[in-house]
């Protein structure tokens, strides 16, 4: 793909709208072309942006003080251009809405889908972690605030999986907390959700991607690597094991 192709779909690679080999064919772009990295980057940045602002509600007053100044009308009348105007503000919502921050999870996409999409977007240059940290007491509380879960969190440096950090991603359409480990030249990421959706995320190997799934003390949890089938079920090994000790590890 060019570059001139890929400008106008860098919103909907963000918004995981693509089909599998679309995202597949921008994301080879991206790793090759600084300048689409660039504007890649900005998109990511500008949206991360504005999630973060504070978001309001229209008070009883602003209601008030706007029907003041409609033009006065029988009681009827008045009804109907309150429904209206809730109407109106409630297009008003949901067009900023969808232009700020995408639309929903599309149905019928598979989870395992967004999350080998995620894997190969976060190995993207700035995109891999948020904090940065092989102290397992330095990236748990990282996610306070950030996620309805705190992700068990161990280091396995002396078995080969560093840990690296964490960061927050987007998945299922929800915010979901990411842990990221270092095996050799290779790069596991591991997903942690509400183990209601342990049923629906699979363990298979997906355009090239291993995926290791289960459920832990009320946790679903996703490992993905590019690295060797073996390798990814150590790790797994080692963090179930880690999570049945807890703090004796």
């Amino acid at each position: 793909m060019t570059c001139d192709q890929i400008y106008p779909i860098l919103g909907a690679l963000i918004d995981r709208e693509l089909s599998p080999a679309d995202d597949f064919a921008v994301q080879t772009h991206l790793e090759a072309c600084k300048a689409c990295q660039a504007q890649y980057v900005t998109l990511v940045e500008l949206r991360a942006a504005l999630e973060k602002q504070p978001r309001f509600s229209a008070s009883d007053d602003l209601r008030r003080r706007i029907e003041a100044q409609l033009p006065s009308e029988p009681q009827e009348g008045k009804l109907r251009i309150g429904w209206i105007f809730v109407f109106v503000l409630g297009l008003g919502v949901a067009a900023l809405t969808f232009m700020l921050f995408g639309r929903p999870r599309l149905a019928g996409v598979p989870i395992e889908t967004e999350i080998v999409t995620s894997h190969i977007r976060s190995l993207m240059p700035g995109h891999l972690i948020d904090v940065v940290s092989s102290d397992r007491h330095t990236v748990k509380p990282w996610f306070a605030g950030k996620a309805d879960i705190a992700p068990p969190t161990w280091d396995f440096k002396n078995d080969g999986f560093e840990l690296a950090g964490g960061r927050m991603d987007y998945i299922a359409g929800r915010a979901t907390p990411v842990l990221t480990y270092r095996v050799r030249k290779h790069w596991i990421n591991l997903f942690v959700f509400p183990d209601s959706l342990e049923s629906q995320i699979a363990t298979e190997n997906r355009s090239g991607f291993h995926i290791v799934s289960w459920a832990q003390d009320g946790l679903a949890l996703a490992a993905v690597s590019d690295a060797d089938a073996t390798a990814v079920a150590k790790f797994v090994k080692l963090y179930r094991k880690a999570s049945a000790e807890g703090e004796n590890h």
